[in-house]
């Protein structure tokens, strides 16, 4: 005949297992002794007043060439890179009434 009891199982265990798997799956603190230098350099500019750059700009549905006069520069302390406020070459206006552009979307056209 059969009983009706059941095999009883420790729950502990279960437990101390999937405990065992979550810390192997955690993300460390510090990971392979790479840290963010509190002490760095600034970034130094590329460009300076008065240079031309140029760069890449959409307009009627085509990509074309802009040539542009650096105007002002300034360090963007949160994203730290180098911002610059460019002047249109023909117009003489600045870009997008004063947008400022990353370092990275420029290439020097010429040095003054």
């Amino acid at each position: 005949m059969s009983t009706n009891q059941l095999e009883t199982q420790p729950v502990q265990e279960v437990f101390a297992d999937s405990l065992n798997e979550q810390q192997e799956d955690a993300i460390p603190d510090v990971k392979s002794g790479v840290r963010v230098d509190p002490n760095a350099a600034l970034q130094s500019a590329r460009f300076f007043k008065g240079d031309l750059v140029h760069m890449s700009q959409i307009v009627n549905g085509q990509r074309v060439k802009g040539v542009y006069t650096v105007s002002v520069s300034q360090y963007n302390s949160r994203g730290g890179y180098i911002e610059y406020q460019l002047l249109d070459a023909l117009t003489e206006k600045l870009y997008k009434n004063g947008a400022w552009v990353r370092e990275k979307d420029l290439k020097i056209e010429r040095r003054t």
